[in-house]
């Protein structure tokens, strides 16, 4: 029987899967807030919101280092040159 067949099988690597692709701010037990900590805008839409790192490094996902920043202040941060990054977005290499 293919793995993809046995319903039992395909669950289980479903959820190696998810757990695989789970960003690492994630991973490192940072919790995405309902407020915005560069502006203070606050929503309970979690898709408002993105997580950053501040100092533009993709691999330090130390809390500290990790900021909720909403759709508006993700914009300022893109053309502003501050070096803050998304911090779900990760390098091929």
């Amino acid at each position: 029987m293919s793995l993809y067949r046995n319903p039992a099988l395909r669950q289980l690597k479903d959820q190696q899967i998810k757990k695989l692709t789970k960003p690492l701010w994630q991973q490192s037990g940072y919790q995405k807030k309902q407020r915005c900590e560069r502006c203070g805008f606050q929503s309970r839409i979690a898709q408002v919101f993105a997580v950053y790192v501040i100092d533009g490094n993709l691999r330090n996902t130390t809390p500290p280092n990790l900021r909720t920043v909403c759709a508006n202040c993700q914009i300022v941060l893109s053309v502003s040159g501050e070096g803050w990054r998304r911090a779900d977005l990760v390098s091929d290499f």
